[in-house]
């Protein structure tokens, strides 16, 4: 990816049009949201490492804490630019994978999701629901009390230490569902290997949406400073999307930002969310 200012073609991101499904959704009792609202209430568990996680009943996502941490942000071209250190000062419970089309289904079915975003037929539940927009995703997140991460805090986890500077791409793709072993099709979220924060297809699958607005280049006055916590309000323009998706060349890398118009449905735009763990 050598520019953001790249034109995304409605062909070329294979866009979904609104429409109505063919068929009834089939609709759920509703339940009261607000109860396991907080992670705390959650049913604590543990993955393959011994981290501890959390799984909130309501939609079946499971967490993990990512831990308060300062980190380098940035790569190399012209988009990514320039190289600075940011610090994440709380710690996050961050889902170990992307929403999947289960937890989709749940939330149209019975928790006021709009019927037009219905999955198609033939998605499996453990895919990751794609083919929502940015409004979507946020609708999602109001719902169940979570939000979507900053671009920075988005960064910091999927690299989980790395630095892309002594780093090739060749050595993430045991992480990333991509153009080069994808099959030119999405695959069922936790199907290749975790980066070392146990978490899942940061990297490839879908792109994931952030809560960030888009600037072309990180504004840093001062290589030398810790930018805290930075955020970019989206207001009602593009955001940034992060990733890269089963069809991404090259190999996508923690660094690459690519963005997209908040209305906008694609079949290889998906989400994960978060949750500040003071929350």
């Amino acid at each position: 990816m050598t520019s953001i200012r790249r034109v995304l073609s409605a062909a070329a991101l294979g866009v979904v049009a609104a429409c109505e499904p063919a068929f009834e959704v089939p609709r759920e009792a509703p339940i009261d949201l607000a109860v396991a609202r907080a992670p705390s209430t959650w049913a604590v568990g543990q993955d393959g490492e011994g981290r501890v996680t959390r799984t909130d009943p309501r939609t079946g996502l499971v967490f993990v804490r990512v831990p308060a941490t300062e980190s380098t942000r940035g790569g190399l071209s012209d988009v990514d630019t320039p190289r600075h250190r940011v610090r994440i000062s709380n710690d996050l419970w961050v889902s170990t994978t992307e929403v999947t089309v289960g937890a989709w289904r749940t939330f149209v079915a019975r928790d006021g999701g709009a019927i037009e975003t219905w999955p198609l037929h033939g998605w499996l539940d453990e895919e990751p629901i794609r083919g929502i927009s940015h409004a979507d995703a946020a609708a999602f997140c109001d719902a169940y009390g979570y939000r979507l991460p900053t671009e920075a805090e988005w960064e910091t986890f999927c690299r989980a230490g790395r630095d892309d500077v002594v780093v090739s791409r060749d050595d993430v793709l045991t992480e990333a569902w991509c153009h080069a072993n994808a099959g030119g099709r999405v695959h069922p979220v936790a199907s290749r290997s975790a980066n070392a924060l146990g978490l899942y297809d940061c990297l490839g699958n879908v792109w994931e949406f952030t809560s960030d607005g888009l600037l072309p280049r990180y504004v840093v006055t001062d290589e030398a400073q810790v930018l805290v916590d930075p955020r970019v309000p989206a207001g009602t323009g593009p955001v940034v999307i992060r990733g890269g998706s089963f069809f991404s060349i090259p190999i996508p890398w923690p660094s690459d930002r690519m963005y997209a118009e908040q209305d906008l449905r694609s079949p290889v735009f998906g989400f994960r969310v978060v949750v500040s763990a003071g929350e």
